[in-house]
């Protein structure tokens, strides 16, 4: 399959890139060796003959800036105008738990499922304070929205993954032992599950907006509807690293 990947030098774009190795990969980034701007740059000729985008692109961080809010969304909207131009089949998108209240949810004793709401998480006391994480969560929400106006009228398939905590070092943060709140223990995502998880995707088609974590002990993301839409349950728990 000839895929095109945004984001490629992000700890998701080696991720995701290693995983889909044995397909034809077209891999943009603004750090890469031959950079590219997604927003500034013609990028085009890129998407030609593309049969599924990965979109990863975006500032990662939830206690980002208004302005960096705003480029995330206005980024995304740029790949989406290149599928619809160059008849791309698929756009995964790498959306966030973000797009839901989840510190509320975690501290109330609840499960986000499938019919949680989706509403911008609110929590304000992240590590860098401010409203950032609302700007953030934002960005996610608004590009979901428009990826569904692109399934609907240009029939484009979209998967929104909305993904848990990944990071560089693959192992996730325990709550007691390192800085972090309760839920990023529950809600990480591991590398293996995140690469099985895009080996299915690339083949999804429709339209679904799927929570995705890792099968933690004490998870608050339903993932029935991740099997039931990709045929994979994960399989790494947060717990084993607490030894």
């Amino acid at each position: 399959m000839n895929i095109l990947i945004t984001g490629s030098e992000g700890i998701l774009g080696k991720v995701v890139s290693e995983a889909l190795k044995e397909h034809n990969l077209v891999l943009l980034d603004k750090k890469a060796k031959n950079p590219i701007d997604l927003l500034k740059d013609y990028i085009s000729d890129y998407f030609r003959g593309i049969e599924t985008t990965i979109h990863l692109a975006a500032y990662p961080r939830p206690w980002i800036s208004l302005e960096q809010a705003q480029e995330n969304f206005l980024v995304g909207w740029n790949v989406l105008e290149e599928c619809r131009k160059n008849n791309v089949k698929r756009f995964i998108n790498a959306s966030s738990l973000n797009v839901y209240d989840f510190d509320n949810i975690w501290r109330k004793g609840l499960k986000i499922t499938s019919q949680t709401p989706v509403m911008p998480n609110t929590k304000k006391e992240w590590r860098g304070g401010g409203t950032g994480e609302i700007f953030y969560a934002r960005a996610k929400v608004a590009l979901e929205t428009l990826a569904y106006g692109y399934y609907q009228t240009e029939g484009i398939s979209v998967l929104n993954l909305r993904l848990g905590g990944v990071n560089k070092e693959n192992k996730p943060p325990l709550y007691g032992i390192d800085e972090c709140e309760p839920f990023e223990e529950a809600g990480w995502l591991s590398h293996e599950d995140l690469s099985e998880i895009i080996k299915r995707a690339i083949y999804f088609n429709g339209y679904a907006s799927i929570p995705v974590t890792s099968a933690n002990s004490g998870n608050f993301v339903d993932l029935k509807p991740l099997e039931k839409a990709l045929g994979y349950f994960p399989k790494s728990n947060s717990s084993t690293f607490r030894k």
